[in-house]
């Protein structure tokens, strides 16, 4: 079925003279676009079949606004992703059209963001509702700062000859109109506008793809609903570049009724009241008035801010700041105009931060230290209020108070500061959730007195009052006793539990790796990636070069790493910014890894912050320290270590290893390393003795593999890791940096390893391709052994042998050419059946050898099979004009399912035919509405999963009733693995559409795992269940067969050692 769409780019052409008729309606001309506004057409008679798409749609809001009153209920869910971490957000709006009033009520409450706004419009006046808090504001005032309206029609998006990029009409089974439009993302102007103001949005979105608005009206053009699909990168509450996924559907009801708006008489009296100047109309002259009173401060010289914060129960303490500005040379040089110190005394202990000439000098607990400012944080980009525009701040005058103004940061310059004031409130001990920072400034005479700071967060409110005098800064004088460079050396022990089952030994523990580490600091360099360096040499035991030997013989496992094969020492160096992984047999480099960790992290960074954050809080809520003679002790329980996996990964690292590396792969880990053994609690020593080793130990439950964890039971605990640190005398000299010459043997390696891959993808037999094999096969003889080792695809690796990649490309080359060679010499004299039979046999490269080579046989064998298919093709023909079309927003999973098979079928006899037997056929639409259709059956299939998975891990009450219903729900998850995922992969459109789908066979494979083989799993929910049956057929005798055929049904889904009277469960089938 075709879908015709109008090519809106020459829209603003075609309808400066569009005409169109009504059923006796005169000729009507389309107003012009304007930017930001609706196309709004009113028609007094419509006949919507003669109206064109565009046309339509315009008139539907003209028969919105003419509406006297109607309701409007809209669901926004919005799926959020990045990297691992996955939200959703919901939210609801509820408008009303009554008359000449509108009312809008917008309402979400999520864990990133939340707001309850209500306004009322009437006689262009708006009465805002929020926080309980009622006021009036102009409604141009109101338009300016949210970008909408509530009397905006129909939706929030803009509607016109602009932002409409195509258009279909399509008619529904009950008479309805459907128009399925694309807008670009300036639709979304208004809309974003108002989400930024409502705190939703950090940033205005990045759109992915044009928006789908899908517009559904009456015959008479009345809207019935509109469903809006978005994808956009956008900065989520303290998230930055978050992947969204935002599905809106809006219904429309109760038109031209009388309809009640709730509390409308507050609202309505609220618009006779005077109308705030949300705008902040007169902050200019605000901003110039403090900013006159500020350069009448001695700044050349210095000014003193003392500060006191009010004793509170949490603390209590000074902060003095001092510091001078070269007012003159500021804004051409900050880093070297700004000079000054902060000192901070809070529970009687003092640290002190100075800044000269680029350089943070910090004294806390007489621990002194310099900081290249410039290179890690830009401090004094953070003083730029001083000379930042308006335009960032909201300055108000407070009223009762005179001469005092109030300064808030907006969003855009409180954002970046929000993260290292949480984080330093937490080291003093302080909670906070996203805080609030305002300043208080007392001018009168026009002369700054007073400096309040003000933070707010989980309604509590700490402040620092500033007393602001004129007074001389001095630079101290003891500035070159601060220390830039710090270094320090260990010797590494690993230990790992999970190897000792391997080992022939007694001891708790098995030894995985043996090494040395220098870890340097000079912070004094000129950027972040110049400050650090680390050297980490280590041996491996034979315990974890064996278990590396195994995972490099899984399929799975990419090829790359399957040069670690025998390593048995290795290195890892940070160095400028990066990170290289060396690994080594004896002393032949075989693997090499370089990864640049500032730019992996540079679009993480606002993620890292919150997750740190995140961490960071939960850290301090359960650490306990205790302190002897000896060192210090810090342990972390296990509510520590549940909550910080499950904010990480939201799962255990046991169904982690599954649902990321699929079931072989998956089962590999977890059994190696005893994943399924849930994490218990980890301590940490730091020795103070030289001559003891600092350590890390993380202990482990003691759980049997496929056994059901019992959170309330008692286990024995296993070291799981135990990391020992002894501190030595070493230096950077000790250690070696030079890893040039690596870094060119690699270099040479990746242009080999990309020259094979480019042969082996694109394997042909002409005599360019052999010639350019022979070339190559040359140069990687003559390679050295040492880049040989780098290059992981030089061999094919077998059980029993190994053999050059190459080699075996030239054994294809000439084996399949060779073959088509002997089948040409008798050619002439096979029949058709038997030629059709051995070309189907042959591989792409054999038959563009072929055509290539024997065009003539290749023109006459196309002839004769095009004439034996003529028949095959016709019943093509007919398929693809009978085939049945879905409307894929609202088919049922069944009906995908066998529209897809019927799909497939015709597919196969499409594969059948020769290229050229079909060459007659239009298969574009057949192809585009099968890739629609497998696509959609796949999501339907990842969402099943999805709700499945759910179903186990939140024990769904009505799933897991009892055993009856459980088993149906396991009959239904192996019913959907094997129709919609092992059918699906093994059918003819899978290979044409699926590309590289890794999440949707992982997905596959994670559900069978959640119902097959994790005992945390589908299991888990089932044991009281099953035993409950056991013992109620026991205690009763019973011989129901159905019964028991029940039992032994959901036996055979679970580990029977997990069930504590399958014993009694045989004996009694005994008797």
């Amino acid at each position: 079925m075709k879908k015709r769409w109008i090519n809106v780019s020459v829209l603003p052409f075609l309808l400066s003279s569009l005409l169109f008729s009504c059923a006796n309606e005169t000729e009507t001309k389309i107003p012009d676009a304007k930017s930001n506004q609706d196309t709004i057409l009113h028609l007094s008679k419509v006949n919507i079949d003669k109206l064109d798409s565009l046309t339509a749609v315009f008139a539907s809001l003209g028969k919105t606004e003419n509406l006297s009153s109607y309701q409007k209920n809209t669901v926004t869910t919005t799926i959020l992703t990045k990297n691992m971490v996955t939200y959703t957000t919901s939210s609801t709006s509820l408008e009303i059209k009554n008359d000449a009033a509108y009312y809008q009520e917008l309402y979400s409450d999520n864990s990133l963001f939340s707001y309850h706004h209500i306004a009322y419009e009437k006689n262009q006046l708006i009465a805002v509702q929020e926080n309980n808090e009622y006021y009036c504001v102009l409604a141009s005032d109101y338009a300016s700062y949210y970008g909408l309206l509530p009397s905006k029609i129909l939706s929030n998006y803009v509607l016109n000859q602009n932002t409409i990029k195509s258009i279909e009409k399509k008619q529904e089974n009950d008479g309805s109109y459907s128009f399925i439009m694309e807008l670009n993302e300036s639709a979304a102007n208004l809309e974003n506008q108002q989400k930024l103001k409502l705190k939703e949005y950090q940033n205005a979105p990045n759109y992915i793809e044009p928006i789908s608005f899908t517009l559904r009206v009456k015959s008479d053009l009345t809207p019935i609903s509109y469903q809006v699909k978005a994808e956009y990168y956008a900065n989520i509450g303290a998230y930055s570049q978050m992947k969204c996924l935002e599905n809106e559907t809006a219904t429309f009801s109760r038109y031209e009724e009388k309809i009640a708006i709730p509390n409308e008489a507050r609202l309505e009296a609220t618009c006779y009241e005077t109308p705030r100047d949300i705008l902040n109309k007169n902050q200019k002259a605000y901003y110039q008035k403090i900013m006159m009173a500020l350069m009448k401060l001695d700044l050349k010289n210095g000014v003193l801010l003392e500060g006191t914060i009010p004793n509170e129960d949490s603390i209590k303490g000074t902060v003095n700041v001092h510091f001078k500005v070269d007012t003159f040379g500021f804004m051409s040089d900050p880093y070297s105009a700004f000079e000054g110190r902060v000192d901070v005394k809070i529970n009687e202990e003092n640290t002190s931060i100075i800044y000269k000439d680029s350089v943070l000098y910090m004294n806390w607990k007489n621990h002194k230290i310099a900081i290249n400012a410039q290179a890690i944080m830009g401090v004094i980009s953070s003083l730029s209020v001083l000379s930042t525009s308006y335009d960032s701040l909201e300055i108000n005058k407070v009223e009762g108070l005179e001469d005092t103004y109030r300064i808030i940061l907006k969003n855009d310059l409180l954002a970046g500061l929000n993260e290292n004031i949480v984080s330093i409130a937490h080291l003093l001990g302080i909670s906070l959730s996203s805080p609030s920072l305002e300043v208080l400034i007392t001018m009168p005479s026009n002369n700054i007195e007073t400096i309040r700071l003000q933070l707010a967060s989980n309604d509590i409110s700490y402040g620092i009052d500033f007393k602001v005098s004129n007074q001389k800064y001095v630079t101290p004088d003891d500035l070159d006793t601060y220390v830039s460079k710090l270094e320090r050396s260990y010797q590494v022990q690993l230990s790992l539990d999970a190897l000792s089952k391997n080992n022939e030994t007694d001891q708790q523990e098995s030894e995985a790796i043996k090494g040395k580490i220098y870890i340097g600091l000079n912070t004094l360099e000129n950027s972040v990636e110049d400050m650090l360096k680390v050297s980490f040499d280590f041996d491996l035991s034979s315990s974890i070069t064996n278990l590396i030997n195994n995972l490099a013989l899984l399929e799975q496992v990419p090829e790359e790493l399957k040069s670690l094969k025998d390593v048995n020492r290795g290195r890892i160096l940070y160095l400028e910014g990066s990170l290289y992984i060396l690994m080594y047999k004896d002393a032949e480099l075989h693997y090499f890894k370089e990864i640049n960790v500032l730019t992996t992290t540079m679009n993480e960074e606002k993620d890292g912050n919150q997750l740190s954050l995140s961490i960071l809080k939960q850290l301090l809520s359960f650490i306990n320290f205790s302190k002897t003679d000896e060192g210090i002790s810090i342990y972390l329980p296990n509510a520590f270590i549940d909550s910080i996996v499950e904010s990480l990964f939201h799962e255990s690292l046991s169904n982690l290893a599954y649902h990321k590396l699929g079931n072989e792969m998956g089962y590999v880990v977890d059994s190696l390393f005893e994943l399924y053994k849930p994490l218990d609690h980890m301590e940490l020593f730091v020795s103070k003795n030289k001559e003891q080793a600092s350590a890390l130990k993380i202990w482990k439950k003691d759980v049997l593999e496929g056994e059901v964890y019992d959170k309330e039971k008692d286990y024995p605990l296993v070291c799981s890791v135990h990391i020992s640190l002894l501190k030595t005398n070493e230096t950077e000299e000790d250690f070696s940096f030079d890893i040039e010459e690596e870094i060119d043997l690699e270099k040479r390696a990746q242009r080999m390893r990309k020259k094979i891959d480019d042969l082996n993808t694109d394997f042909a037999l002409n005599d360019g391709y052999y010639q350019q094999l022979v070339k190559v096969n040359n140069e990687y003889k003559s390679l050295s052994e040492k880049v040989k080792n780098l290059v992981y695809n030089g061999e094919v690796q077998g059980f029993f042998y190994n053999e050059s990649t190459l080699e075996n490309l030239l054994k294809r080359f000439n084996n399949q050419k060779q073959e088509v060679e002997d089948f040409m010499k008798d050619f002439s004299s096979l029949g058709i059946e038997t030629v059709v039979q051995k070309v189907n046999s042959f591989t792409k490269a054999q038959k563009n050898y072929i055509k290539e080579s024997y065009s003539s046989e290749w023109e006459q064998y196309t002839k004769k099979r095009s004439e034996s298919e003529v028949t095959k093709v016709q019943e093509i023909e007919q398929d693809l004009k009978n085939y049945v079309t879905l409307d894929l927003e609202t088919a049922t999973e069944t009906e995908l399912y066998e529209n897809y098979k019927t799909l497939c079928l015709i597919q196969d006899k499409i594969n059948q035919c020769l290229d050229e037997s079909l060459s007659q056929l239009d298969l574009t639409d057949f192809k585009n509405y099968s890739q629609q259709v497998y696509e959609a059956l796949v999501n339907k299939f990842m969402e099943y999963v999805d709700s499945s998975i759910k179903r186990i891990k939140e024990k769904d009450s009505s799933t897991f009733s009892s055993l009856e219903t459980a088993l149906l729900f396991q009959k239904e998850m192996e019913e959907h693995y094997q129709k919609f995922y092992q059918e699906i992969v093994s059918s003819s459109l899978y290979y044409l559409y699926h590309s590289d789908n890794t999440a949707y066979a992982l997905g596959a494979e994670y559900l069978n795992y959640m119902r097959l083989r994790n005992p945390n799993g589908w299991e888990a929910n089932c044991i009281n269940l099953i035993e409950n049956a056991i013992s109620e057929v026991i205690q009763n005798n019973e011989t129901d067969q159905e019964k028991i055929n029940q039992i032994q049904e959901a036996l055979s889904y679970v580990h029977t050692k997990n069930i504590s009277n399958y014993n009694e469960w045989e004996e009694y089938l005994r008797k």
